[in-house]
């Protein structure tokens, strides 16, 4: 395989492999977003090769649609029925907690973290839970779940929810 093959053209953003990485290679980015975040964290951290800046801009809009697109669950704070807007996540557990902006998040937890973002998320994966990669995958999965994002994982659901 040529390192050609791991770039899209400008039209073509669908399915990218990752070029790089001993576990990672030829995996797609968009799967990858989901599944491996302390990995794409630890990614973005360190940046890329000159020769991978396709990559890495290409990891960089998965998470802006992923931060684009939209909660479609409800809110949990009883008797509410609007939409959620953001959801809080307690250490080490991997339920988040999804709340509208009219309601009042819950204090009564010791420690918890709002989170709108895909950043923010890594950012609490690395503050609250010394990078656990199986909470980050499990807490990336509901997340995405929360946002649209259907229950099976395959490869084709992953790419059309980014893409789509």
């Amino acid at each position: 395989m040529q390192m050609s093959d791991f770039y899209p053209d400008d039209d073509d953003q669908f399915g990218f492999p990752l070029p790089f990485g001993k576990f990672h290679r030829g995996k797609l980015i968009e799967m990858l977003i989901i599944t491996e975040p302390v990995y794409i964290g630890w990614l973005l951290s360190v940046g890329v090769f000159p020769r991978y800046r396709a990559a890495e801009k290409h990891i960089r809009w998965c998470i802006k649609r992923f931060d684009e697109k939209p909660f479609v669950v409800r809110c949990q704070t009883k008797g509410c029925k609007h939409v959620a807007t953001r959801c809080t996540l307690y250490p080490n557990s991997p339920f988040p907690r999804y709340w509208c902006d009219s309601c009042t998040i819950d204090s009564d937890a010791p420690v918890l973290m709002v989170a709108t973002t895909y950043h923010d998320v890594l950012h609490f994966l690395d503050v609250w839970c010394h990078n656990n990669r199986q909470l980050g995958r499990v807490l990336l999965r509901r997340l995405a779940t929360a946002k649209g994002m259907p229950n099976k994982l395959t490869e084709k659901a992953v790419d059309d929810w980014f893409h789509g």
